[in-house]
């Protein structure tokens, strides 16, 4: 029970759930097909507690942003939470490195009498794609509505064009940097559990 008496609970809202519920919804399938979340499971030759305690023996708790944090080579490579089922944990700034900030980290831990598993899940919070989205259709949708309110006693040429071709190139730009943030970000956690294992 020590382990975790020295966690807030306050500072997450139940990042622990089960990953995916027995039916996933239509947003959760778009978001499966455009590779905007990953997930992967790691066999532990250990049991829970003791996978949990190692892993938060390796972090960081995680206490909001810190000044000069990229350039503190004493944190350790992840700052999160732990608790008796799972974890919620996201990389340490470091100077000079992508980190990732965006994408979400949490795992859930099983056990039974033949073997510990870990699954983690890497992702973003709905809301924040949902925002990102509606928050770009709704400026394109403003600029256009001038555009072509200023345009309609005259030939509107191809500045309406140029709108959709902008803000088709700008969802592009936006779309590949998530994907790639999520497959780096899953290479690095994997990269962080299978040494933590090899080393514990």
């Amino acid at each position: 029970m020590g382990l975790f008496l020295s966690f807030k609970p306050q500072a997450y809202t139940n990042p622990y759930s089960p990953m995916r519920p027995s039916t996933p919804t239509t947003y959760q399938r778009i978001i499966t097909k455009l590779k905007l979340e990953d997930e992967f499971s790691i066999p532990v030759d250990m049991d829970k507690t003791a996978f949990l305690t190692l892993l938060k023996e390796n972090i960081d708790e995680d206490t909001g942003p810190k000044f000069f944090e990229s350039f503190n080579s004493k944190l350790k490579p992840y700052k999160g939470w732990v608790t008796p089922n799972g974890f919620k944990i996201k990389r340490t700034r470091r100077a000079f490195e992508s980190n990732n900030e965006m994408a979400r980290i949490t795992g859930s831990v099983s056990s039974d009498f033949r073997q510990t598993v870990v699954t983690t899940h890497i992702g973003y919070p709905e809301t924040t794609l949902k925002l990102i989205f509606w928050g770009l259709i709704a400026s394109y949708g403003i600029i256009l509505t001038i555009v072509l309110s200023g345009s309609l006693d005259h030939e509107p040429g191809l500045i309406p064009l140029i709108i959709v071709g902008h803000s088709l190139l700008i969802f592009g730009i936006l779309y590949f940097i998530l994907r790639y943030q999520v497959r780096t970000s899953t290479n690095k956690v994997r990269r962080f559990l299978e040494n933590l294992l090899s080393k514990g």
